[in-house]
């Protein structure tokens, strides 16, 4: 009896095909398969459960980008190893090294209430799970999270209230280019590339001498550099930047715009880098 007639018989019941059983005609012998290649059962399954994955995960994506919606699911936490490249030792240096003098003169800039700060930790595993909180919102410039059910915002509000400097102020460096630098001349003289550890080098090293002038400037040039903006010591300061402190007109210029953005940048990167932003 063929299998046709088996499987009529059988009364609802699911019929027995043999492997390789294209309607039911028996197999074919080696040599007289076909040469053209047909996708096994096997990959065909491999492949649609790759589309239903895909599917799935774009549907995620999609879901996870409403407003005020977690950037990343919990399954998309991760442990890191978390660097901090801040100086923290230049108010001590500054206090070590500035003539009672200089120190007073220090004080009496936008920056001189640093140094009465007191001594902290800084814990960036705390930064770190903030960042795996974040939110989307529509403000770029804005920070984020979603702790314990409570939205947290960072912003340059936030910031100055942290620090107490200047972020409101007009940042054009451009209104500070000079022909000549005097900090570039005498404190880097013979420096082919000023970065943040050739500044050190330069305060430490305490190369402006006896003007007390030339001083003032070298002190809030390592302490912008090396503190309020710091990140790695290869990292080359530009020319605009050493204009605005060489002319004495520091003060006017908005470091904590430029530092604020300068940290709301470093947390997208950070996470950005690592490819989980959708």
């Amino acid at each position: 009896m063929g299998l046709k007639s088996l499987a009529n018989k059988a009364k609802g019941k699911r019929p027995i095909v043999e492997e390789e059983d294209s309607d039911f005609a028996p197999p074919l012998t080696k040599r007289g398969r076909p040469h053209a290649k047909k996708k096994s059962k096997l990959s065909v399954e491999e492949q649609m459960v790759e589309e239903i994955s895909s599917k799935k995960a774009s549907v995620a994506a999609e879901v996870r980008t409403e407003v005020w919606d977690y950037k990343f699911s919990p399954s998309d936490y991760y442990r890191s190893k978390c660097v901090c490249t801040s100086l923290f030792s230049v108010i001590d240096n500054i206090k070590k090294i500035l003539s009672v003098n200089l120190l007073s003169m220090f004080r009496e800039t936008q920056f001189g209430h640093f140094l009465d700060m007191p001594e902290f930790v800084f814990h960036p595993q705390v930064v770190h799970s903030l960042l795996l909180r974040e939110v989307f919102q529509p403000n770029p410039k804005e920070f984020w999270a979603k702790v314990a059910g409570r939205f947290i915002r960072f912003s340059v509000e936030e910031f100055y209230l942290i620090t107490g400097i200047d972020c409101f102020s007009d940042c054009n460096k451009l209104l500070f280019l000079q022909e000549s630098n005097q900090l570039v001349e005498i404190c880097f003289r013979g420096v082919k590339t000023i970065d943040h550890k050739a500044i050190e080098d330069a305060f430490l090293g305490s190369r402006w001498g006896l003007g007390e002038s030339l001083g003032l400037k070298m002190v809030v040039l390592y302490f912008i550099q090396c503190f309020l903006l710091s990140n790695t010591h290869d990292k080359e300061v530009s020319r605009f930047d050493l204009d605005v402190v060489d002319s004495g007109r520091w003060d006017k210029y908005c470091w904590g715009r430029e530092s604020f953005e300068l940290t709301i940048d470093s947390f997208k990167r950070r996470i950005q880098l690592l490819g989980f932003m959708p």
